[in-house]
C-alpha cells in the first residue's frame, strides 16, 4: 500500500511540474522593442562609439552604434523589457591608421581615450526598457 501511495505522489508531482512549464519553453520568441537615444560627452555629441545594453535578466546583450551622438536599435534586434546596465565603448582605430599616425609623428590614436574608462564598465549607466514608453534615452557623459 505504501508503494502505491508513493507512486501516486510522484506521478502527481510530475504532472504539476510539467503543467507549469507549458508555454514557457525556450522556443517562444521574446517581445523586443526598439531603443533610441543620444550620447554626449561634456555636452557635445559623441562622434563615434559603441553602446552596449547588458541585460540583468540574461535575456541577451544588445550592441548598437553611436554616430554623431545618436543611436538606434531597431525592434528586430531590440531589447526585451527589463533592467539593463549600459556601457559606452570607443571605436578602436584601424591598426593601419594607427601605424600611419605613429610613423608621421602624430599622437598614437590607440592610446587616446575618447570615452572615459568609468563609462566602459557596467554599473554607472542604466536603462529600463518598458513596453509602455518610447524607450528613448539620453546619456550625458563627462570627462570629470
Amino acid at each position: 500500500m505504501r508503494f502505491g501511495l508513493r507512486k501516486n505522489c510522484c506521478f502527481l508531482a510530475l504532472v504539476v511540474a510539467s503543467s507549469t512549464s507549458i508555454g514557457c519553453g525556450p522556443n517562444e520568441p521574446l517581445e523586443r522593442f526598439s531603443v533610441t537615444g543620444e550620447v554626449t560627452l561634456d555636452r557635445k555629441p559623441v562622434t563615434s562609439a559603441m553602446i552596449r545594453f547588458i541585460a540583468e535578466e540574461r535575456s541577451g546583450d544588445v550592441v548598437g552604434v553611436v554616430t554623431a551622438g545618436n543611436f538606434r536599435i531597431d525592434q528586430e534586434r531590440g531589447l526585451t523589457p527589463g533592467q539593463y546596465d549600459v556601457v559606452v565603448l570607443p571605436e578602436n582605430p584601424e591598426l593601419a591608421q594607427a601605424m600611419q599616425a605613429i610613423q608621421s609623428g602624430d599622437r598614437d590614436p590607440l592610446k587616446s581615450r575618447t570615452i572615459p574608462v568609468r563609462y566602459q564598465q557596467a554599473g554607472l549607466l542604466h536603462a529600463t526598457v518598458d513596453p509602455d514608453t518610447d524607450n528613448h534615452y539620453r546619456f550625458e557623459l563627462t570627462t570629470r
